[in-house]
């Protein structure tokens, strides 16, 4: 037996939805481009606590990822369609970035722990 595809947003009406993905799309803007940010210093990290924090900087990575995903396929179950490409991102984001080139790995977890309480 074939089964249909409902349709994704059956719960909320239009004000609701649009209300809803107006606060989900600047959190996904903002978690991919803190993710673009940890891999920048994940591959300019250096110093003698590189090791620890390279590893840190990869976990961090992941779970940041996993909740792009997760906000992206809310925003998709709600039938909007999710703006993660760079120009996007680039244009919406408020997270700040962090100076180009190698870092020592206390200032690495400085910027780090600056961004993530954004």
């Amino acid at each position: 037996m074939a089964t249909k595809t409902k349709n994704r947003n059956e719960i909320f009406d239009d004000k609701t939805t649009k209300q809803i993905a107006s606060e989900l799309q600047p959190v996904l803007s903002d978690l991919i481009a803190l993710g673009l940010i940890v891999k920048q210093a994940h591959w300019n990290v250096t110093g003698s606590s590189f090791r620890a924090v390279h590893l840190q900087l990869d976990e961090i990575w992941a779970t940041v990822q996993t909740n792009v995903d997760e906000v992206a396929e809310r925003l998709s179950t709600l039938a909007v369609s999710p703006a993660g490409q760079a120009n996007e991102v680039a244009a919406s984001s408020k997270v700040d970035q962090i100076p180009a080139g190698f870092m020592d790995a206390s200032k690495v977890v400085d910027f780090m722990t600056e961004r993530v309480g954004q």
